[in-house]
């Protein structure tokens, strides 16, 4: 797969979703055929081949683009589950992605009272119980595209922070201590189909566009 070069946006304000399902190839892992499609992407934006596009990474380990005219930017957020891959880019906002498959493996009520504010848990709490686990794995992906787009992972609490449930997202309401330069961070669910649930974070209030590699070489 790679991004069609008509397709990408030169609004420098918005965000671009790049959404991939690929087909299963057990000589190329997911992992290794997003990166590749990462490097694809983020050509476009930097008008140079997939070859010369340089990933570093910061302090905190956040993947940046470096080597480029503005050291770090386009910002991107890249996250893979199962089949699926998303790649977040642009230009001017702080981006956090994360895609999950919503496992039925896994204890979802002991990992919520492990990570999530108590104003999560009840929202969860809140929903009928045939929709509890979807709602757990809906603030999940949304806790960590929020701490994804922060640039730190889950290196920090995510107790004191609060993300929105509900089909259309909102603004996160975090209690950590505010830097000088602040940010209404909102989080906003992704439709990437039956079996996932996945989010996007940014830092201002930008249009949107999921965006879907066309199929090339097999990939």
């Amino acid at each position: 797969m790679c991004p069609d070069p008509d397709t990408v946006a030169d609004d420098p304000f918005g965000v671009d979703v790049w959404c991939a399902r690929f087909t299963p190839d057990p000589d190329r892992p997911v992992r290794t055929r997003t990166r590749a499609l990462l490097h694809e992407v983020l050509s476009e934006y930097l008008r140079v081949p997939p070859s010369d596009v340089v990933i570093g990474s910061e302090r905190e380990g956040r993947p940046v683009v470096v080597d480029a005219d503005r050291p770090g930017w386009p910002r991107f957020s890249v996250s893979h589950a199962g089949a699926l891959a998303l790649i977040a880019v642009s230009r001017r906002a702080e981006v956090g992605v994360d895609v999950e498959d919503v496992r039925r493996d896994i204890d979802w009520q002991e990992v919520a009272r492990a990570f999530f504010a108590p104003a999560e848990l009840a929202a969860i709490d809140a929903c009928p119980r045939e929709d509890r686990r979807a709602a757990f794995f809906d603030c999940w992906v949304r806790k960590e595209a929020y701490v994804k787009a922060l640039g730190r992972g889950l290196r920090r609490t995510t107790k004191d922070f609060v993300v929105p449930l509900g089909n259309v997202g909102g603004v996160v309401h975090d209690l950590a201590p505010i830097p000088a330069r602040a940010s209404t961070w909102c989080v906003r669910p992704i439709a990437v189909g039956a079996g996932y649930t996945a989010a996007l974070a940014v830092d201002a209030d930008v249009e949107v566009t999921i965006r879907y590699p066309v199929p090339a070489g097999g990939r």
